[in-house]
């Protein structure tokens, strides 16, 4: 569900609406992905999408010993329930723990599970425990592309409408306006259809549990209808795609609150264990990614600057965004080529490249109200962006790490890894810039970039512990220092260190591509 999916149907979403006036709207609010699985699981658990990773058809999600809400909630003492419409959410994956009962739709029906399926499995149980603390989890897959509300689904799914699937994969032509204008009211009938099953199910509810319950609605994502020349989801970081509604109703807190400033998925879990008085290991809590909204919910404290992050990882080279609530930067770590993962697109690098430009600041107008790209004063929002996204990306894999940043004078920073033993190397930079390169060379790695202040961050894999240990750091020109250790946040100089593997190594040895590479780099696949 998009954020703009609410409020906007002309009286056809009664119990969102309501909900908005009984809670708070936070009025930008932003997932952590642009798909379901890693998505979900910084919604689950609080962490950036490469510390709880979601991958590869379910076979992973929350990894194990990162705590859940779930487990949170139970551990307190809370009865525990999930009711799941999508099949990737698989309860072996992670997304299980925590809960007494896991239903989930059959694999074998997609994404089309109504939501009445999930409503009518949540209501006998929750009347079961009505008179205990629980906590339910449902997950609903309306709306969702193919655009078909349950009542237009007649005869085999490829004669419903609303099925993008074919522009999408380049197999037609895209959608001219009048089709995309039809896609628009699918899935604003599908968002009302939700809105009567949501309904369905709190009428079900004794009037006292409903008096006692905390409500929180949000979404992993949105979908896009050429909002920016693209379909779907999954693969752009557009607000269509990542801005996601989210309202938290809570008995006692005042009603009709409106939130403007920027929050994340990942402070829901924060947020929930606040509002629940929740007790949490230090530890735990250390390893939140998210703040607690509480305060904002309570009117007690205002929502403290944030940064919204989130990532990309369905088709083609790694896309990264931050917004801070006045411009967005997306970077594209456009030194990996879209890999061969698209056999159905007729001209994959011709259709993605149209549509997703390399790197890009954006800006919302009153005149276009998301993503507007700018040109004109961008160097220092890029700057920033690329700084923080290196801290972001650092070590999370294991092997040899490398990162390099001048003091900004202008001009080039050249260095040498010297690796004794060595004869070749793959190495994959994250986010280095037009001009950057690292060059393997036999027992060594030279790495040559600009002097603008920005840190380089680059991972070479298949370098074991014992031959990291001989590497030496030999700064040329514009290189100040040099350590063989992980560099301090915006920490000068060169720096080399080693992360020991937490994984099996990826089994996919031959024929490897830049898909997995990133992936496994991200924590994303074994």
């Amino acid at each position: 569900m998009r954020a703009d999916a609410l409020g906007r149907h002309d009286g056809r979403t009664p119990f969102l609406d309501r909900l908005a006036r009984d809670g708070t709207v936070f009025e930008r609010a932003y997932a952590q992905a642009s798909w379901t699985l890693p998505s979900i699981s910084s919604l689950l658990a609080g962490r950036w999408p490469a510390e709880s990773p979601g991958w590869s058809e379910g076979t992973q999600g929350i990894p194990p010993g990162v705590a859940s809400l779930a487990e949170l909630l139970h551990g307190a003492g809370m009865r525990s329930a999930a009711f799941v419409s999508n099949p990737l959410l698989k309860e072996n994956s992670g997304f299980g723990r925590g809960f007494e009962s896991y239903w989930a739709s059959r694999v074998e029906d997609g994404v089309l599970t109504p939501a009445a399926v999930a409503v009518d499995h949540a209501i006998p149980w929750i009347a079961a425990h009505r008179k205990e603390r629980f906590f339910v989890l449902l997950h609903l897959m309306d709306p969702h592309d193919p655009y078909c509300p349950p009542a237009r689904r007649v005869g085999p799914p490829g004669a419903w409408p609303g099925n993008p699937d074919p522009a999408f994969t380049g197999a037609v032509p895209m959608p001219d306006a009048a089709t995309i204008a039809s896609w628009k009211g699918l899935y604003a009938e599908e968002v009302s259809y939700l809105d009567a099953q949501l309904a369905r199910l709190f009428a079900s509810l004794d009037p006292e549990v409903r008096a006692r319950t905390a409500v929180v609605l949000t979404a992993d994502h949105g979908e896009e209808f050429l909002d920016h020349g693209f379909l779907k989801h999954a693969v752009t970081l557009f607000d269509e795609a990542v801005h996601v509604p989210l309202i938290v109703q809570m008995p006692g807190a005042p009603a009709g609150r409106r939130v403007s400033q920027v929050v994340r998925l990942v402070d829901v879990v924060p947020t929930l264990t606040d509002l629940l008085a929740v007790p949490v290991a230090e530890p735990v809590r250390a390893r939140w990614a998210g703040v607690s909204l509480a305060p904002a919910i309570r009117a007690t404290a205002p929502v403290p600057p944030l940064l919204a992050m989130g990532e990309t990882f369905g088709f083609g080279p790694l896309r990264w965004y931050v917004f801070d609530g006045r411009r967005k930067v997306v970077l594209f770590n456009k030194d990996h080529r879209i890999p061969n993962e698209l056999p159905a697109l007729k001209n994959p690098n011709e259709w993605l490249t149209k549509n997703l430009p390399a790197e890009g600041v954006y800006v919302s107008t009153a005149e276009a109200p998301s993503d507007v790209r700018i040109t004109d004063g961008v160097e220092e929002d890029l700057r920033r962006a690329h700084n923080l996204a290196s801290r972001y990306v650092s070590g999370k894999i294991g092997g040899l790490w490398l990162a390099v940043r001048g003091p900004g004078h202008g001009g080039r920073t050249d260095v040498s890894f010297a690796l004794p033993g060595i004869e070749t190397a793959h190495v994959i930079p994250f986010f280095w810039r037009d001009g950057d390169a690292v060059r393997p060379q036999k027992g060594a790695l030279e790495v040559h970039v600009a002097d603008d202040g920005i840190t380089r961050v680059a991972v070479v894999l298949g370098v074991d512990e014992a031959s990291a240990r001989a590497l030496q750091v030999l700064p040329k020109d514009g290189a100040a220092s040099a350590h063989l250790r992980r560099p301090g946040p915006d920490e000068e100089g060169a720096f080399a260190w080693y992360e020991k593997e937490s994984r099996p190594a990826a089994s996919a040895a031959a024929g490897r591509t830049e898909m997995l590479f990133r992936l496994r780099a991200l924590g994303y696949i074994n």
